[in-house]
């Protein structure tokens, strides 16, 4: 019973969470579309002031995210094909030629 009190208390406290920062977001979305409407434009990287270090740093650090996170995600396809490959060509070679691969 009172597990069900706490799993019931928890959904309604998340439902309030996401449902208040959905309204904010929005909030601050329309905000910005109507204070600075006509001069967006499509990506939030030209906006920015190109002759700034900071706005320079920005777009690099945009740019270089994806390409770190790429990474990160192959190691399990990385880990399942050294481990399909018979134990004798699970050298450093085979290795390094899965990895960069």
């Amino acid at each position: 019973m009172l597990q069900s009190l706490v799993f019931f208390i928890s959904t309604c406290v998340l439902l309030v969470c996401y449902i208040f920062c959905t309204i904010k977001y929005a909030a601050m979305a329309v905000q910005g579309y109507l204070m600075f409407a006509p001069n967006v434009e499509s990506q939030i990287t030209l906006n920015l002031p190109t002759e700034k270090l900071s706005s320079r740093v920005a777009i690099y650090t945009t740019i270089i995210n994806p390409i770190s996170k790429y990474a990160l995600m192959v190691i399990p396809i990385v880990n399942v094909t050294e481990n399909w490959l018979p134990y004798y060509r699970n050298g450093r070679a085979s290795a390094l030629l899965i990895r960069t691969a």
